[in-house]
């Protein structure tokens, strides 16, 4: 047997549960829930530092468990110290490197240089004007490199600006040599400074020809797919010139390196001071990648985004101008889970695109931290990064893209320059992660929150409660709309009954005596006219029958065209006056028949016994939403016509009754009254009917 799919969306059980499915929809994707699926906590702190310090975590002796290094200025001195913890907080080694100058900015690494599978400590090291390279094994601390000379600095100076940052390490090209990648600036336009290369284990270095720009290492890409990538660099304008200070490296440059650091291109400048160029790879697209000049100065065009091809040759660009405190936007490039992403802060992070689609046509800052840059970290180890935010009110967010869900808490401690994420294990079981500020470290757990399927008790009683509410509030509807077809109904049969009442054989018989009795007195046209108003009258009637209002204009004419009949039949018995206001709203809706029946009344029994001289007035004049009507007449008054066997007053019954009814269901206000005129001659019914707003 086949099920109809209109019975199937009719039943209430089913259409409770639609809207129950609905409604716990809505509240899964509109309600921020207090229940995360995941939780943060933070281990009581004592790990704060009063200077900066670099922190590393690892297993670096293979137990399974992670140890901690730190590496700080040892007391009242410009030397390094390297304190080695086990994995139960206890010091296991000191070292003090006491022969030469070490400082926060010359950042040290962890990288397995000699590749006997243990990690060794990478740092610089400055004694007057020489720099030197050196590496401490982790697990032995013994130096394996000490004091290589790198380079000397161009001028002697009190104090440097220097700075380093070890990048990438490893057999990149596959040539069978590995190669440690770092930059090196010795900060306001000396020398040495720019991206090199040292080769392992001969030590060779290879500088790029770049002592005027301030560079940052950023990615390799193989572009043209031969197995040795090519490197992206970031540049930046130093932040120390101004209008009177003219260093040779006031401009940022778009620069892209071959393996042997040989230019790709010829380096494309940012000419405006405190500028900044950025760039990263397209994944999707070998051949091009994206560049984002940006300038903090006064440029009439302070930010471009840029695509461009391995040549160094524009594909496509948007430019935006005339921004008001461009210093305090911040934008960036990264790349986030796969996706190129451009972050201006304030504003929002936009996905990028060869076409550049998507992007906003103005940057108007807000005033939120949305487009601040992330740090990308894969908390959860589920292959997809979180991001890890830090406002500069010590706000730290981590956001789960994956599951869409925010979790913020306030920092335990400040922040230096960059921050480092380390996770921490416990016989080879993540326990927790070390979060290295640069003062210090705090110890941050991120695991699956475990009251986290009480939210989905909450969806299924939200489902339940909305599905019992709907089905009760259709069963009370429905039972309303039975009442509501047994009132019509009610209606419909009063409204019968008046039908009757006007098509009753006695006034059919008279009306057709008329007609016959013209057409005998050759009064031809006439009685064409008495049939074609008798005709409309009908035809009226039956087709307004299943109706119980209609336009006040129709209720005018029926009872206009049913005193042209009446005068017909009586002659000279009665005149009529029909008056109406011109401010009148003739097509208000009005119940059937009100107007008709009095006067009907006025006719049949106010002028039984008169044989001339009778006055019939009807005045009609505007409401507020609705009309007035006044149907007064100077027959024999209600008392003498009720001595008559015929009079049962049924009809005034019937329109009260449908008044009541109609004022229920359709949203009006009916005032009725009738009274006798002086010396109880003559009767005069009062008519109000107005919409009630309401209802």
């Amino acid at each position: 047997m086949k099920t109809n799919p209109k019975n199937i969306f009719s039943n209430p059980y089913f259409q409770s549960a639609f809207v129950g499915a609905l409604v716990t929809l809505l509240v899964f994707f509109v309600w921020d829930a207090p229940i995360k699926k995941y939780e943060i906590e933070i281990e009581p702190f004592d790990h704060k530092a009063s200077h900066p310090v670099h922190w590393f975590a690892g297993d670096f002796n293979g137990d399974g468990s992670t140890e901690k290094i730190r590496c700080h200025n040892g007391v009242d001195s410009k030397s390094l110290d390297v304190v080695h913890y086990d994995a139960n907080g206890n010091i296991t080694e000191h070292y003090h490197f006491p022969k030469s100058e070490w400082r926060y900015q010359l950042n040290p690494a962890t990288f397995d240089i000699d590749c006997d599978g243990t990690l060794e400590l990478l740092f610089f090291t400055v004694r007057n004007d020489s720099i030197f390279f050196n590496a401490c094994n982790l697990v032995s601390f013994e130096i394996i490199i000490d004091h290589h000379y790198f380079h000397s600095f161009e001028q002697k100076q009190k104090q440097y600006a220097h700075n380093s940052e070890f990048c990438a390490f490893g057999d990149t090209d596959g040539n069978g040599t590995s190669e440690l990648f770092f930059t090196f600036d010795a900060g306001f336009g000396l020398y040495p400074r720019g991206l090199f290369k040292m080769e392992f284990p001969s030590l060779k270095i290879t500088a790029s020809d770049t002592e005027y720009m301030n560079l940052s290492f950023g990615q390799f890409k193989d572009f043209n797919k031969d197995g040795v990538p090519e490197i992206i660099a970031q540049s930046y304008a130093p932040s120390n010139a101004t209008e009177y200070d003219h260093f040779t490296d006031t401009m940022s440059y778009l620069a892209l390196f071959r393996y042997d650091l040989q230019f790709l291109f010829s380096p494309i400048p940012n000419p405006h001071r405190f500028s900044s160029v950025q760039a990263i790879s397209s994944p999707k697209h070998d051949s091009i990648f994206y560049a984002l000049f940006f300038s903090r100065s006064v440029s009439k065009i302070p930010f471009q985004l840029m695509v461009f091809n391995t040549k160094g040759k524009i594909v496509n660009q948007r430019s935006w101008s005339n921004i008001t405190s461009p210093e305090t936007m911040y934008p960036s490039l990264k790349h986030v889970n796969g996706t190129p992403r451009l972050f201006i802060k304030g504003i929002g992070d936009f996905a990028l695109t060869p076409d550049l689609k998507g992007l906003p046509d103005y940057l108007d800052k807000g005033t939120s931290n949305s487009g601040i840059p992330p740090l990308l970290y894969d908390f959860n180890k589920d292959g997809w990064d979180e991001w890890f935010l830090w406002n500069r009110k010590d706000e730290i967010s981590i956001y789960n893209e994956k599951n869409d869900e925010l979790l913020t808490f306030e920092s335990p401690l400040p922040r230096n320059s960059s921050i480092h994420i380390y996770p921490v294990l416990n016989h080879y079981r993540l326990v927790n992660h070390l979060i290295d500020t640069g003062y210090g470290y705090f110890l941050l757990s991120y695991k699956k929150n475990p009251y986290y399927f009480t939210l989905y008790l909450i969806y299924a009683l939200t489902f339940a409660t909305s599905s019992l509410l709907i089905f009760f509030l259709l069963y009370f509807q429905r039972k309303r709309i039975e009442e509501r077809l047994n009132t019509e109904k009610q209606l419909a049969e009063l409204q019968f009954n008046a039908v009757k009442n006007q098509l009753n054989p006695h006034f059919l018989f008279n009306a057709l005596n008329s007609v016959a009795y013209m057409i005998n007195e050759g009064k031809k046209q006439q009685a064409y006219d008495f049939l074609s108003i008798n005709s409309r009258m009908i035809q009226r009637v039956m087709r307004d029958s299943k109706e119980v209002k209609r336009p006040l204009t129709d209720e005018i004419q029926f009872t206009k065209d049913y005193l042209s009949i009446q005068q017909h039949r009586f002659k000279d018995r009665f005149c009529n006056e029909f008056e109406i206001d011109p401010q009148v709203d003739l097509r208000l809706e009005v119940p059937k028949m009100c107007i008709h029946t009095y006067v009907e009344n006025a006719i049949k029994h106010g002028f039984r016994n008169t044989k001339s001289g009778g006055l019939l007035k009807v005045y009609i004049t505007p409401l507020v939403n609705g009309i007035s009507v006044s149907i007064s007449d100077n027959g024999m008054g209600r008392k003498a016509a009720s001595e008559f066997k015929d009079f049962s007053g049924n009809g005034i019954n019937i329109m009260n009754e449908f008044y009541r009814l109609f004022e229920k269901y359709h949203g009006y206000k009916i005032y009725f009254h009738i009274s006798d005129l002086k010396e109880s001659t003559g009767t005069k019914v009062e008519l109000r009917v107005q919409i009630d707003r309401k209802v």
